[in-house]
C-alpha cells in the first residue's frame, strides 16, 4: 500500500512538473488585445497581432516591458502633422529602406502580387524630441505571415531608432502619422537590389 502511494506521488509529482514547463515555455497566449506569440513569460518584447478589418488586415505591435508613455504629450493638428512628416521626407525614406533591406527579395517579390499598400506604418513622434514613442505595423495577414517575430522586433527597433529633426514651433508636441512602405517603392527597392 505504501509503495502504491508512493508511486503515485511520483507520477503527480511529475505530471505537475511537465504541465509547468509546457505552460512556461508555450508560444501562443491571448491577452485582452489580441494574440501574443512567443514570448508571453515577459524574457523579451512580445508580439502581438490584432485583426482589424475583414479584408485580411491585422495590427502588429510590439509591447516592451518598458513600455514608453505618450499621455503628457499633446496631440498636434492633423494638417500639423502632415507638414512636419513632409518636412521628415527624407528621415522617413531611410527608415523605410532600412527596413526593406531586412526583408528576403523572395518576400518582398511576393509582396508586390497584393494590391494594396503592404506595410503601414502608424508612428507617434515626440515632435520637440524629434523620438518615435509608439510605433504599430499595419499589415495584410498574407504578407505578415511571411515574416516572423523577430522580422516585426527588427522592424520595430529600427523605427523607435530613427531620429527626425526636433520642432518646437508647434502648438502641441506629439505628430501621428501614417507612412505606407507601397508597392511602387518596394519595386524600386529590387531594381536598385539587382
Amino acid at each position: 500500500m505504501y509503495i502504491a502511494m508512493r508511486k503515485q506521488l511520483i507520477v503527480i509529482c511529475l505530471l505537475i512538473v511537465c504541465c509547468g514547463h509546457v505552460s512556461v515555455n508555450a508560444q501562443t497566449c491571448m491577452t485582452d488585445k489580441g494574440k501574443c506569440t512567443n514570448n508571453c513569460s515577459q524574457q523579451a518584447d512580445s508580439v502581438v497581432h490584432e485583426t482589424v478589418s475583414k479584408d485580411g488586415f491585422e495590427k502588429i505591435r510590439v509591447i516592451h516591458k518598458e513600455q514608453g508613455d505618450v499621455s503628457d504629450l499633446h496631440p498636434i493638428e492633423a494638417w500639423e502633422s502632415r507638414e512636419y512628416f513632409l518636412r521628415q521626407k527624407a528621415v522617413l525614406e531611410k527608415m523605410e529602406s532600412e527596413i526593406l533591406k531586412r526583408i528576403p527579395v523572395k518576400n518582398l517579390s511576393r509582396f508586390l502580387d497584393y494590391k494594396f499598400n503592404p506595410i503601414i506604418c502608424d508612428l507617434n513622434v515626440a515632435t520637440r524630441e524629434g523620438v518615435v514613442k509608439k510605433v504599430s505595423l499595419c499589415i495584410n495577414r498574407k504578407i505578415s505571415s511571411l515574416l516572423s517575430d523577430d522580422d516585426i522586433r527588427a522592424f520595430d527597433k529600427i523605427i523607435l531608432n530613427t531620429q527626425f529633426a526636433p520642432e518646437v514651433s508647434t502648438k502641441g508636441d506629439m505628430a501621428s502619422f501614417s507612412w505606407a512602405i507601397g508597392r511602387k517603392r518596394i519595386q524600386e527597392f529590387l531594381n536598385q537590389s539587382k
